[in-house]
């Protein structure tokens, strides 16, 4: 038996002290199953359920590959999935919010049915490896291809290989996270949130690569450990919130979640590349900075402040996983000189997919249904506009500017710059 509480292990313990008393109770018997001699000491099923989360990592043992494969025959990935269900980084290929989605529908059904049953034993090692796969999502060394990672932080000792040991969660501290969080009132509600948490946590964490690699190569393990606290509380966050969830959509608790979000809570999982895509929400780009979204009304200048501000040749794809029905936003034009070219001549479209929308396109083709089609030309005041997004797996917002001659005869674009702004799911 192992004795020490570490790696996935230490994680699992983290998020399960952010359960209530009431999911703890539940637990309160004795652990049992062949997996205890390879476990830290366990003295109640509550940490039987915290140390199962190093399962997943048990893929070749015969007793325990059935948790730590895919229906399909292949492992889980220990991050980000790509669109075939592989390791998105390891691969090379983009992450999938569809098939993360996927994958983790299903783990949180059958995880659900055997806590339904009161099968305890399957019930630890599918709630484990649910957390694992979670837990992976935040790692930093999980958000990068490795010879990209090499590539771009070499080691700075010539002909020296450093490993990156002092990178990982086998280091992981034990820290305290806030209390566990419901994601929402059923599966498909929570695949939704705990899907842009995910993506938002890996984001978090490859943003940390620079320093962490730093601090490997310097064979400083103290201050890598401190890097991966903030990974680490990602890791245990989400382990926690799922746990929860699933806990409460047994015993019938799911009441008082709203039924709107705003738009800017979440972000946009692909984004055309241009100058937004390096923005966040509530302002424009200008000069090679960041201003307030100030936009051309009927009475004057209006500043607002939530919206998302984009190019008139833009796109951005956001995931819903088919739970909104409606989108409700206004429309501005920056309140500059050059939206008032009467040159312009600009579509914006809202779009939708049933699923997770994989279509790359120059032009801004996806192959997706428009359900709401907006021309603008120069100088348009704000108006407000009702999309309906009924089963929407993917939602597209996009501005295409056409194409104009100009006097030489050449072809050109008037691009202004444009907001959509406190857009509200529903």
């Amino acid at each position: 038996m192992n004795s020490i509480w570490n790696s996935h292990a230490q994680i699992g313990r983290i998020a399960l002290r952010a359960l209530p008393e009431w999911e703890l109770n539940l637990l309160h018997f004795p652990p049992s199953g062949p997996e205890l001699k390879f476990f830290p000491a366990c003295s109640s099923g509550a940490e039987q359920l915290a140390a199962s989360c190093l399962i997943m990592d048990w893929v070749y043992d015969p007793v325990f590959r059935p948790y730590g494969v895919q229906p399909c025959g292949m492992q889980l990935p220990h991050m980000l999935p790509d669109d075939a269900g592989k390791g998105a980084f390891f691969s090379g290929n983009p992450p999938s919010p569809g098939k993360f989605a996927e994958l983790l529908t299903w783990q949180m059904e059958r995880t659900l049915q055997a806590l339904r049953e009161k099968k305890w034993l399957e019930f630890f090692r599918f709630a484990g490896v649910l957390g694992h796969f979670l837990q992976d999502v935040t790692a930093p060394t999980h958000t990068v291809t490795p010879a990209l990672l090499r590539s771009l932080f070499p080691d700075p000792v010539p002909g020296h290989l450093a490993g990156l040991g002092g990178c990982c969660y086998r280091i992981a501290e034990d820290i305290t996270i806030e209390p566990a969080r419901l994601a929402g009132r059923n599966i498909p509600h929570a695949v939704f949130r705990i899907t842009q948490e995910a993506f938002a946590a890996a984001e978090r964490a490859r943003k940390l690569l620079p320093q962490l690699l730093k601090h490997a190569y310097g064979n400083e393990p103290e201050k890598c450990s401190e890097l991966l606290k903030g990974p680490v509380r990602d890791a245990a966050r989400l382990t926690a919130d799922v746990w929860h969830t699933l806990f409460s959509i047994e015993a019938g608790r799911c009441g008082g979640l709203p039924d709107s979000m705003p738009l800017t809570d979440l972000a946009p999982l692909y984004h055309h590349p241009d100058l937004y895509a390096y923005a966040g929400p509530g302002v424009f780009c200008r000069n090679g900075g960041l201003v307030p979204l100030d936009v051309i009304a009927a009475g004057g200048p209006a500043r607002y402040e939530r919206g998302f501000g984009m190019t008139g040749y833009s796109g951005m794809k956001f995931f819903l996983n088919g739970i909104f029905h409606r989108l409700d936003f206004s429309l501005g034009m920056a309140d500059w000189p050059d939206s008032r070219n009467e040159r312009i001549d600009l579509d914006f479209t809202v779009e939708t997919a049933p699923g997770w929308n994989t279509v790359f396109s120059e032009d801004m083709e996806y192959g997706t249904q428009p359900v709401l089609k907006i021309h603008l030309g120069p100088g348009e005041t704000v108006r407000t506009f009702q999309a309906d997004i009924t089963g929407a797996g993917t939602l597209v917002l996009a501005c295409r500017a056409k194409p104009y001659r100009t006097e030489t005869g050449s072809v050109s674009f008037a691009i202004p710059h444009i907001a959509v702004l406190n857009p509200m799911l529903s």
